[in-house]
């Protein structure tokens, strides 16, 4: 970065209120365990008076576990953000709920059996688990829901009884094509996807969420009832589910280690990946350095 381009970028930094961060690849290094320098840099710009905000597509129960955020977080904008908590209060509330339809929850099953492919439909506490192996349940686990093997007889019973938020849809190209092509004939746009390939186990993979849920829309709904603007938005992000919040915020920053669409659409990109806590140094060299000097 030119030196032009930084002081646009330290101008920018000035404004910002509201921290928007990823979980996986992001924030957390790979073994899932918050360092203690990156925990301590949170509760100092938390104390400096800035929100900090989880963004995520884990369940609410899989980003609350980490006990040691939650005096830190002010919201957790969960599974994609259709599922947003106002941590600001004695209790956590929850501020915005919106599960995929029961009729679109019923087809999504219905057209992964036909096509052979492995379905995981999350609630906020479990994974309805259709022929998936050990690599999809550990894949569960981390999204922050139990995995459960059920028959497809039992998903169809538990998308009766049960608000589904994500669909996780796992296959070769074949399969995930099939039940793409079946699936968006099926609901004609009446969800939203993301569709792309694993690397590992040579797996493509779709996620499968409500119309219009994704992190900014989430991240969004925070701002508008704080009646703050994306000016006041630092976002960190790395992967394609972070797309539109790292391109709308006022500063989007990719991960070293993002994938090379999060890296075109930031403005500016870590000196360090998620394994070295770039985060917490981008956030202690960068934006609290600002409030210093302005100070």
């Amino acid at each position: 970065m030119n030196s032009s381009a930084s002081a646009g970028l330290d101008d920018r930094l000035k404004n910002i209120k509201y921290l928007a961060i990823d979980m996986d690849g992001t924030l957390l290094p790979d073994d899932k365990n918050i360092p203690d320098f990156t925990l301590d840099v949170l509760r100092e710009a938390a104390s400096g008076g800035y929100s900090v905000c989880i963004c995520t597509g884990r369940s609410f129960a899989g980003v609350y576990k980490y006990e040691q955020l939650r005096s830190v977080v002010s919201y957790y904008v969960c599974f994609e953000g259709g599922y947003i908590i106002d941590n600001t209060k004695s209790a956590p509330e929850l501020i915005f709920n919106y599960p995929i339809p029961q009729k679109e929850a019923g087809l999504i099953a219905e057209v992964s059996k036909k096509r052979g492919a492995m379905l995981a439909l999350l609630t906020n506490k479990d994974g309805y688990c259709l022929d998936c192996d050990d690599d999809i349940f550990k894949s569960v686990k981390i999204w922050g829901s139990v995995p459960q093997a059920k028959t497809y007889e039992d998903i169809c019973s538990a998308v009766k009884t049960n608000d589904i938020y994500i669909a996780l849809v796992y296959g070769n190209r074949s399969q995930i094509d099939g039940v793409w092509e079946n699936f968006s004939a099926g609901v004609d746009g009446r969800l939203d996807a993301i569709n792309t390939y694993l690397d590992f186990k040579d797996l493509h993979h779709l996620v499968l969420k409500p119309p219009g849920v994704n992190k900014w829309n989430g991240i969004a709904r925070v701002l508008e009832l704080n009646g703050a603007g994306a000016d006041k938005l630092i976002a960190f992000g790395d992967w394609h589910n972070d797309f539109e919040m790292i391109k709308n915020a006022g500063v989007g920053v990719a991960m070293k280690n993002a994938e090379a669409s999060i890296i075109e659409a930031a403005m500016v990109i870590t000196a360090y990946n998620n394994n070295e806590e770039g985060v917490a140094k981008f956030i202690k060299e960068r934006l609290l350095k600002i409030v210093g000097d302005v100070c």
